[in-house]
C-alpha cells in the first residue's frame, strides 16, 4: 500500500513517513485490543479477520495522513525567508522574548515538558494530570483521542487541561526569563 510517488500537493514524497506512522498506530491502537479481531480469530472466521485488519490499516493510513499533513501544514506556516543583513538588527535574544508562542515549536514543545515538571515538582499540577499532557504532547492527541483512550468525557480532559494550564502560567512568571503565555 502507499508506493512512493502516490500521492500529490502537500503530502507528495511523504508517503515513507505516512507508513511509518501508519505501522505504529497499527501497533499501538488499532490491532491490539480489537475485539472484533480477536473474536475473529477465536473463531477462525479468516474472512472477517481480514475485514478487521483491512479497516485498521485504512484508519492508521488515514490518521497518519492527516497527522503528516497538519505537521506540514503547522511547519510551513512557520518557515519564512531570512535576510540576515535586514534582520541582524533584529535578532531576539531569549530573554527578550516576550510570548511563548514567538519561540520556536520545538523550544515551545521542550519548555512546556519542562514546566509540567517544574509544576509536578512544586505541586501546582497533579502527576496524573502532568501524565494526560505528556501523552497528549508526545503523541499529539486531540482532546478526543485523548478522551476516548482514557474512557471519559471531553470536557473532563478540557477539564484537566485547564487545571494544568494554571499550573503552567504559574511555573512560567517563576521561571528565569518570565514570559506571558497569550
Amino acid at each position: 500500500m502507499l508506493p512512493e510517488g502516490c500521492l500529490r500537493e502537500i503530502l507528495h514524497g511523504q508517503e515513507s513517513e505516512i507508513r511509518q506512522r501508519a505501522t505504529l498506530l497499527l501497533l499501538e491502537r488499532f490491532l491490539m485490543g480489537n475485539q472484533h479481531l480477536q473474536k475473529a480469530s477465536e473463531s477462525d472466521d479468516m474472512e472477517e479477520v481480514a475485514n478487521q485488519i483491512q479497516r485498521s490499516i485504512s484508519a492508521s493510513l488515514r490518521i497518519a495522513s492527516y497527522r503528516v499533513r497538519r505537521s506540514i501544514q503547522r511547519d510551513r506556516g512557520r518557515f519564512t525567508e531570512f535576510d540576515e543583513a535586514e534582520h541582524s538588527k533584529q535578532s531576539l535574544h531569549p530573554a527578550e522574548i516576550k510570548y511563548v508562542r514567538e519561540l520556536p515549536l520545538e523550544a515551545q514543545r521542550q519548555l512546556l515538558l519542562f514546566l509540567l515538571e517544574e509544576g509536578v515538582r512544586s505541586s501546582a499540577i497533579s502527576t496524573a494530570n502532568s501524565q494526560i499532557i505528556h501523552q497528549m504532547v508526545d503523541q499529539e492527541l486531540s482532546q478526543t483521542e485523548m478522551a476516548k483512550e482514557l474512557g471519559i468525557s471531553r470536557q473532563a480532559v478540557n477539564q484537566r487541561i485547564r487545571f494544568v494550564a494554571a499550573g503552567l502560567n504559574e511555573a512560567l512568571e517563576k521561571a528565569e526569563f518570565p514570559m506571558q503565555s497569550t
